[in-house]
C-alpha cells in the first residue's frame, strides 16, 4: 500500500471572491435545477405549437404508410398480370 504525503506547510490558494460570489446565487441555481428535472407545467397537448407539430408528424406518417400500401398493391397487380400472360 502506498503512503501519501500531504503538504500542509504551503499556503492554500483560494479563488478570488468574484469567482465564488457568482456561485452564491442559490435561487438561480435552484431555478435551473427545477427547469431541468421537473416536468413542464403545461402538458404537450395543450401547447398549441407542439400539438400542431405532433399532428403534422402523425399526418406525414399516415400519408407515407398509405403510399407504401398503394405501391405494394400496384406491384401485386403487375405480378398477377405477368403471371397470367
Amino acid at each position: 500500500m502506498r503512503k501519501y504525503k500531504i503538504n500542509r506547510d504551503k499556503k492554500r490558494k483560494l479563488p478570488p471572491h468574484a469567482v465564488s460570489d457568482k456561485f452564491k446565487d442559490f435561487d438561480k441555481i435552484r431555478m435551473q435545477y427545477n427547469e431541468i428535472t421537473k416536468r413542464p407545467k403545461q402538458p404537450l397537448y395543450k401547447n398549441k405549437r407542439l400539438f400542431m407539430l405532433l399532428i403534422l408528424i402523425a399526418v406525414v406518417a399516415w400519408v407515407v404508410s398509405e403510399s407504401i400500401k398503394e405501391e405494394k398493391a400496384i406491384e401485386a397487380e403487375k405480378n398477377k398480370i405477368e403471371m397470367n400472360e
